[in-house]
């Protein structure tokens, strides 16, 4: 707002004056932040745009060039935003971002087994998806030689948790 003000001044003569003048306080830049942001930490890094008004820069752990890099690791980030606006004007605030861990997935080691036998692949319970590299989508796969025949092959998984984090495992079976 525009304020007013008055300064009386007297002198060590005893002459004495004043003077007015206003003072125009403009408002400092209101900042909004749009919608959470969450990541898993094996995402690629991405710019951050959800600050309004657009044009201030972010700032934190993991965070360069307006761009987030969710390797940093699992946790809870506080990312600031600082905006001027064309009058000069500065707001900081303050968001959080959460990087999600990936799931932990480990089929064990390459294996060798008898062309007469199988083998029970199991990725382990409590995923929100699975998808092995044979099109099943179960928490575990058996594997027989008449399946994929005499020789080495490579079966893989992918497993997606309730954040939507992925990761993948794989091994080689050798019949």
């Amino acid at each position: 707002g525009t304020f007013s003000f008055e300064y009386d001044y007297t002198d060590v003569n005893g002459c004495s004056g004043s003077a007015q003048s206003n003072i125009v306080v403009n408002p400092a830049p209101v900042i909004i932040f749009s919608g959470s942001l969450t990541a898993c930490e094996n995402a690629a890094p991405f710019p951050l745009t959800n600050a309004n008004p657009v044009g201030g820069t972010y700032s934190g752990i993991g965070v360069s060039s307006n761009i987030f890099d969710p390797a940093s690791g699992s946790g809870n980030y506080i990312i600031s935003y600082e905006f001027t606006d064309g009058r000069g004007c500065t707001a900081v605030d303050d968001f959080n971002l959460a990087v999600n861990a990936i799931p932990v997935i480990n089929l064990g080691s390459d294996t060798v087994i008898c062309a007469d036998n199988s083998i029970v692949l199991d990725a382990g319970a409590g995923f929100a998806a699975y998808q092995w590299s044979n099109g099943s989508v179960g928490s575990s796969i058996s594997v027989d030689s008449a399946g994929v025949g005499i020789g080495t092959t490579s079966l893989a998984v992918s497993v997606a948790d309730a954040n939507g984090c992925v990761n993948s495992d794989s091994l080689n079976v050798t019949f």
